[in-house]
């Protein structure tokens, strides 16, 4: 069975570094109840009428994909998928035991004539 990155559909070979990304959906309660705007026996038959699986998704969803190294950073790095305000996300990291480049030292006086 060929597997492919969910994301960007390249094709995942046998030993190539994977990633399973799994996330959970839960439902939040802070613990205060509302009083709801129809009444409960309407409200009881709606959630009669309802499908099983719909109201179960209400509460916990889960989703399952397999990643290629670069749309896992990519994941990682903007996991809501905000704007970044027209930043780009930078296709490689720099080493950090790599010292960064010494600053230009500007002189006074001879660049001012």
């Amino acid at each position: 069975m060929e597997r492919r990155c969910d994301k960007c559909g390249r094709i995942l070979k046998p030993g190539d570094l994977v990633y399973r990304l799994e996330i959970q959906c839960l439902s939040d309660f802070d613990g205060i109840i509302t009083e709801p705007e129809e009444d409960l026996a309407t409200l009881l038959k709606t959630v009669e009428e309802t499908p099983k699986e719909l109201l179960e998704e209400e509460i916990h969803r889960e989703f399952h994909f397999l990643l290629c190294p670069t749309c896992k950073d990519h994941f990682c790095a903007n996991p809501l998928n905000l704007p970044l305000d027209s930043m780009e996300i930078p296709k490689s990291i720099p080493d950090p035991a790599e010292p960064d480049p010494p600053p230009q030292l500007q002189t006074h006086g001879e660049d001012e004539k």
